[in-house]
């Protein structure tokens, strides 16, 4: 299912992960250690790669039956938007890359798709997007600005996973490429003290119920280098 798309299968450290709240997390990461919190139903990732993919093959095809060839705006190929482009936000060793979900060569926006539950949905509506989540799409607006593609917007289209597509909401905000530097400052802090210290000596977020969707959360045991019981 799921677990053997491609998305799923990315070993390297990508920007979908830069951000995420827990430094033990992203250490783990970068350590190279194996998922022990396996047991999770895989409904919501197939569900998941089942919107991005159709919603890849729509836009493509709105691409070549709607669009047609570029007009004389248009300067970024025979698209006007460019879907899962594979960036790269930073240099060299530094680096990460990730499969852009899209980019509008028109409007100058990279977006990104999430599906998401009712209750999450009505968190990003009244709060924003997750740190994690931002950091993401911005890491994204920075690989295609290196890239040579102009960004002046960032957005994240959150879908419901039930319901209708009236539900979905559209956060965005200007392109901010100082919060993609920040997160690849920060990713490189903790591969260094991935390679330096063990594991347990790691910050881990104090927001015990994120844990849960952690692939590295064990309880019952101290933090050593295959698992994680949690804050502390």
């Amino acid at each position: 299912m799921s677990a053997n798309a491609p998305r799923s299968r990315q070993r390297a450290v990508g920007p979908s992960e830069i951000g995420v709240d827990c430094m033990r997390r992203l250490a783990y990461r970068y350590a190279g250690a194996e998922p022990v919190n396996t047991a999770a139903d895989p409904w919501f990732a197939f569900v998941g790669t089942a919107v991005h993919e159709n919603l890849a093959i729509a836009i493509d095809r709105y691409n070549a039956e709607v669009l047609g060839p570029p007009n004389g705006s248009r300067d970024y190929g025979q698209r006007r938007y460019w879907v899962e482009e594979r960036v790269t936000a930073g240099a060299d060793q530094h680096g990460v890359s990730g499969s852009c979900d899209l980019y509008d060569a028109d409007r100058h926006v990279v977006i990104d798709h999430k599906v998401v539950g009712a209750t999450a949905l009505k968190k990003y509506i009244n709060h924003g997007p997750s740190n994690q989540y931002r950091t993401q799409i911005h890491l994204y607006g920075l690989g295609h600005a290196q890239a040579g593609r102009p960004v002046r917007e960032v957005a994240i289209a959150f879908y419901p996973r039930s319901g209708y597509l009236t539900d979905l909401h559209v956060w965005s905000e200007p392109y901010r490429p100082q919060i993609a530097h920040d997160a690849l400052r920060r990713a490189t802090t903790v591969r260094q003290l991935a390679a330096a210290l063990p594991i347990g000596h790691i910050p881990a977020h104090a927001d015990q119920v994120a844990c849960t969707w952690c692939p590295f959360y064990r309880p019952g045991g101290p933090a050593d280098t295959t698992g994680c019981p949690g804050p502390g």
